[in-house]
């Protein structure tokens, strides 16, 4: 018997809308965790008053604190 709660959720799926289902089956790539890692640096040193720096088509390796966070965003998002 299958559970009547979607996995990647605490609710029934019927709640969900049917576009939010079908993004949760598809994988997430290298390149997304990447595009997220930057919009989410960018927001947080525009917020904290900091010079932007052009980050994006970089390597993942640019600094160290960046590859920190990039590798922990990475490690909660495969985790089951």
């Amino acid at each position: 018997m299958s559970s009547p709660v979607h996995p990647s959720s605490l609710v029934d799926p019927a709640t969900h809308s049917p576009a939010l289902l079908e993004l949760l089956e598809e994988g997430i790539s290298r390149e997304l965790i990447e595009y997220v890692v930057d919009c989410v640096v960018e927001t947080v040193d525009y917020a904290m008053g900091r010079p932007s720096s052009p980050r994006r088509g970089r390597s993942p390796s640019r600094d160290t604190e960046h590859a920190k966070f990039t590798a922990f965003v990475t490690d909660v998002l495969e985790s089951d």
